[in-house]
């Protein structure tokens, strides 16, 4: 795709999704103020300028000065209870961006209360609440769930699902990926707060993969891993191979010592794909290699993501990257940092 397409491709999806939300303001309610969520925040003031119509009502954090200023600085009302946001007076829909532990109970009560949910990464901190999760999912009718892999929507990934949809890869069999993991203290490093680092960066790569090549659960996964830094309860470390049906195997690397190179590998049986955030590189088997750069982005990708999750939710179609494809990645990462898994496979 050249840059004139892209450019066009991506103005018509914007235009299309502004007119599919058309109606009235949409008011989210954000639970959480750290790091992803003051992104989320400012993504959502980028799609009001930008004429989508939405607006960051309620921000919520256990903060309660932190939850002071981002309402100030965005012009919602804010609280210190993250129940609050799941309150239908108070918001039309609820992004969840708090800390690993509180993500299920969050989405759960927004849910109960018929509120689409933007889940931030991994799903949640514990294989129960996986399960009490997919129990929502299967449920008819259930609101729109938008799992955060916002790297799908990045410029990169966007051309790389349009040169494997031109069939110049051929049949996609296998991927490789690593990300460095974020080892120390903190809520991250405890059993109870997390999967663990090693997990946590797992997820943020299988998650978009399994969405740009519309994979569901690895048949079997096989890992190696452990505890570099004293302060961690749960693996910083981990290598590992997941198996798909029908032959496909992603191969994931987290560690406190992975480079910050954040290129993923794919390869078919016609060439590979290099696929970095902003271009891709591909190299097929005969002839020279070529680089496909996407145009600086006049949206970040989570304020497209958070734009075709709020279309979705009035269309009542199925979002980008769906709680089925979440939990998907949330059970295999979960197979991947269990105490037996880095001795073996788990199927």
């Amino acid at each position: 795709m050249n840059r004139r397409a892209f450019l066009t491709a991506a103005a018509a999806g914007l235009a299309a999704s502004r007119a599919r939300a058309a109606g009235p303001v949409r008011r989210v309610a954000v639970a959480g103020c750290g790091a992803r969520g003051a992104a989320l925040l400012d993504a959502l003031d980028t799609l009001r300028r930008a004429g989508f119509p939405v607006e960051a009502a309620l921000v919520c954090d256990a903060d309660p000065a932190r939850a002071r200023d981002a309402a100030r600085r965005h012009g919602a009302r804010g609280t210190s209870s993250w129940e609050a946001a799941a309150d239908p007076s108070r918001a039309d829909a609820v992004v969840v961006a708090l800390p690993d532990a509180a993500h299920a109970p969050a989405a759960l009560a927004a849910l109960a209360a018929g509120l689409p949910v933007y889940l931030e990464t991994p799903l949640c901190a514990a294989p129960q609440d996986t399960e009490r999760l997919a129990a929502w999912a299967a449920r008819p009718g259930a609101p729109a769930v938008q799992v955060g892999a916002a790297a799908l929507l990045s410029p990169g990934w966007r051309l790389a699902a349009e040169v494997i949809a031109s069939g110049r890869l051929g049949r996609v069999a296998w991927c490789q990926s690593a990300a460095r993991s974020v080892s120390g203290g903190g809520w991250r490093a405890r059993r109870a707060g997390s999967l663990g680092p090693a997990a946590q960066a797992h997820f943020g790569q299988l998650c978009p993969l399994l969405a740009l090549l519309g994979l569901g659960a690895p048949a079997r996964v096989c890992s190696a891993g452990g505890v570099w830094h004293p302060a961690c309860e749960t693996p910083d470390a981990l290598m590992t191979a997941f198996h798909f049906p029908g032959g496909v195997e992603i191969h994931l690397v987290s560690g406190p010592s992975v480079s910050q190179n954040r290129s993923v590998m794919l390869r078919g049986d016609r060439a590979a794909l290099e696929v970095f955030p902003d271009r891709v590189r591909l190299l097929p088997e005969t002839g020279a290699e070529e680089t496909l750069s996407a145009p600086p982005a006049a949206l970040s990708p989570e304020a497209l993501l958070l734009a075709d999750w709020l279309t979705a939710a009035v269309a009542g179609r199925t979002p980008r990257c769906p709680l089925s494809t979440g939990l998907a990645a949330q059970r295999a990462v979960e197979a991947a940092a269990a105490p037996a898994a880095p001795s073996g496979c788990v199927a």
